[in-house]
């Protein structure tokens, strides 16, 4: 039987909100950018944080790997400014990462301080995906009409794909709450996996549908641990189920992915493919300090001027969360944004078979558990989509803050020799 839930200390109650508010963007479909969310969330977690032991909390943060990380991508960020292909551009993206990602990061890492604040998060996401559908339903929802045909999305800073990414990697947060959760969370996990299949077939993306669709697959063929046997049996069940009453128009969008020769992704010089090779370019060029934060776009304008290639030529994004990070950044940006959402991964793989010592132990390997399949998850999905600066990687980056401080305080953590 689960055990029951710790009353919400302030600063947890926060960061559940700001997971589900801040990373779904309820509040652009709701209000249009009228009421700044952000900002009320940030002055409130100002509060928490210096009457909660905040600076110790920190302190602690900042001898994990990812907290270690984000400080060194912080730093890449800014380092990126002097030489970038547009300095003023620049300059306005790193202080608003200064003032925006910095401390929504701080304010989340440093407000899950126990294990049940972790699994409130993962609760936090399966609500979101739930809002997130009704907000379709209730017309919230926009259509991008393209070559692709008619595209789904919600009122607000995400288009198409970058929804499908945030669904995709928050469907391993509903996987979690099928085994040895309480039946209504079960039940809302369950709605909640069929909802995240309902906005990416409705966003009509192939690398959200790929993504959630090894997610299914490999949970419940390779991870069983993660999944009791009914649950993983009823998981490729409503898959096929869902494959086969899927809209016809979604399939052939996905069966294009066995046909790469005649997409436009690969034959196009604004597919993703040409898109790719000259952000390799861009790197190759400035490996150290990137093109600057947020300029791939004119810099991709920049290589078309220098190539003669202007007319009809669109200044693409990277399309490509590592691509991005890199040719922004350089290589240290993306050593160090690998430093904050791999940890979780390679603890995961290091911890998934010891011996839990208590039931707070096995909570925790649980947690990261599913921390891990959602950051794999999105690692899928952005791969074809940004993602240096969306809110979900500022999340997974606060996540794998708070595991990891809570990991060394662990049973699990001394039986894996991690120093506290």
């Amino acid at each position: 039987m689960a055990p029951a839930l710790r009353p919400f200390a302030p600063a947890a109650l926060l960061a559940a909100l700001m997971v589900m508010v801040l990373t779904g963007r309820l509040h652009d479909a709701l209000l249009a950018g009228k009421l700044p969310v952000a900002k009320l969330f940030l002055a409130a977690g100002a509060l928490f944080f210096f009457s909660s032991n905040g600076m110790a909390a920190l302190q602690a943060a900042l001898r994990t790997v990812p907290g270690r990380g984000f400080l060194a991508l912080t730093v890449a960020v800014f380092a990126s400014v002097p030489f970038s292909v547009l300095k003023s551009h620049s300059a306005q993206v790193a202080t608003a990462w200064l003032y925006s990602t910095v401390p929504i990061v701080i304010v989340v890492a440093t407000g899950l301080r126990a294990v049940g604040d972790l699994e409130r998060v993962l609760r936090a996401l399966v609500l979101m995906v739930l809002a997130l559908t009704a907000l379709i339903l209730a017309g919230f929802g926009k259509v991008m009409i393209g070559p692709d045909g008619a595209r789904f999305f919600l009122a607000g800073s995400y288009d198409p794909n970058d929804l499908a990414a945030v669904v995709a990697a928050s469907s391993a947060a509903c996987l979690w709450t099928l085994h040895g959760r309480p039946v209504l969370w079960r039940v809302l996990g369950a709605l909640g996996l069929a909802a995240c299949g309902f906005i990416i077939v409705k966003t009509g993306s192939r690398g959200g549908g790929l993504a959630l669709g090894l997610l299914l697959v490999g949970s419940a063929l390779f991870v069983p641990s993660f999944l009791s046997r009914t649950a993983r049996l009823g998981v490729l069940a409503a898959m096929l189920f869902g494959l086969a009453y899927a809209p016809s128009s979604f399939l052939e969008r996905m069966a294009t992915l066995s046909d790469v020769g005649s997409d436009y992704n690969m034959t196009s010089r604004s597919g993703r493919i040409e898109v790719w090779k000259r952000g390799l370019s861009f790197i190759v060029r400035s490996p150290v300090v990137g093109v600057g934060a947020g300029a791939y776009p004119i810099a991709d304008g920049r290589w078309a001027e220098e190539n003669g290639t202007t007319a009809g030529f669109k200044w693409s994004a990277a399309h490509n969360l590592l691509i991005e990070t890199a040719a922004e950044t350089g290589i240290p940006g993306l050593l160090a944004l690998l430093c904050c959402i791999l940890p979780v991964i390679i603890t995961w793989r290091r911890i998934r078979k010891l011996p839990a010592t208590s039931d707070t132990d096995l909570r925790l390997q649980r947690v990261i558990e599913a921390l891990a399949l959602l950051t794999l998850t999105y690692l899928v999905a952005a791969s074809f989509v940004n993602g240096l600066y969306n809110p979900l990687v500022t999340m997974i980056t606060a996540f794998n803050i708070a595991a990891h401080v809570l990991l060394k305080q662990s049973g699990l953590g001394q039986i894996a020799r991690l120093k506290p």
